[in-house]
């Protein structure tokens, strides 16, 4: 496996349809869209372990840097830097607990 210069139609298509990432799982569908000629941004809607590396290695390809931009209604506090963490608001975590 390595990492491809783009990433083609097909893939792209695939990743928007689903792909199977293993032992029987199907992904939904992703949103894909391309921002350079070697990144992407991808939308899911769930989390299964390791999902989109799977999913990328499904169509053919393989991640080489991966950097989550929001999770659920929280997005990423672009003040903090590499391994730094902040308590969540009351809010969020509210937020967070009424979509269990």
């Amino acid at each position: 496996m390595k990492a491809l210069d783009t990433l083609t139609e097909e893939m792209m298509r695939s990743l928007e349809e689903g792909v199977w990432i293993g032992k029987g799982e199907k992904t939904r569908p992703a949103q894909v869209r391309l921002l350079g000629e070697r990144e992407c941004l991808i939308t899911i809607t769930e989390g299964k372990y390791h999902q989109v590396k799977r999913m990328f290695h499904a169509v053919g390809t393989e991640v080489v840097y991966l950097k989550r931009l929001s999770m659920g209604s929280l997005s990423l506090d672009e003040g903090l830097k590499e391994g730094q963490i902040r308590e969540l608001t009351k809010k969020e975590v509210m937020d967070l607990c009424s979509k269990i």
